[in-house]
């Protein structure tokens, strides 16, 4: 066959810590109960994309995005809850994955100003520019450079919200 596209490969990486304790006891927001969490989601996308290429025959491996776990490791002993637990996903996205598959809205925009996320992107790290100003004005950089005091606390929210999530996979 002669191949025109591939899917992009994202290997991700989480980094999950939680309570950590004896084994015998019900702690609550544990490594374990956020590991599963995360699996479930994960796995939830791929069985959808399972039957997807179950319910085309027209379709090959490359026409549908794949999800595997592929690795974990953490813990300290038998006996203790883990305060951390490393786990890993080979990811390969097809090339007509909708962003509706990952319950976001999409507004693709072009960044007016340049990031360091070029460095990343350089050496093949796929990477996404963010900016918690919705609707604002570019002033950046400018003698009257100001941000409305409502824009700039919701701008905190939502990076608390992000840190909080990306740290605590909740």
């Amino acid at each position: 066959p002669v191949f025109y596209a591939e899917r992009s490969i994202w290997h991700v990486h989480f980094r999950i810590s939680g309570t950590t304790g004896h084994g015998s006891l019900l702690h609550k927001n544990t490594t374990g109960q956020k590991l599963r969490y995360l699996v479930d989601k994960l796995m939830d996308m791929r069985a959808v994309e399972e039957k997807k290429l179950e319910n085309n025959p027209h379709f090959t491996i490359g026409d549908v995005t794949t999800i595997n776990l592929t690795m974990i490791n953490g813990g300290v002993q038998d006996n203790v809850v883990p305060p951390m637990i490393n786990v890993g996903f080979d990811i390969r996205i097809a090339l007509d994955l909708d962003h509706k598959f990952l319950n976001v809205e999409v507004d693709p925009q072009i960044c007016p100003g340049g990031t360091d996320s070029k460095y990343l992107r350089s050496v093949g790290i796929p990477a996404f520019g963010y900016s918690p100003m919705p609707n604002t004005k570019i002033l950046l950089h400018g003698h009257d450079e100001y941000l409305g005091a409502e824009t700039y606390l919701r701008g905190i929210e939502i990076y608390t919200k992000i840190i909080t999530n990306v740290a605590n996979v909740e």
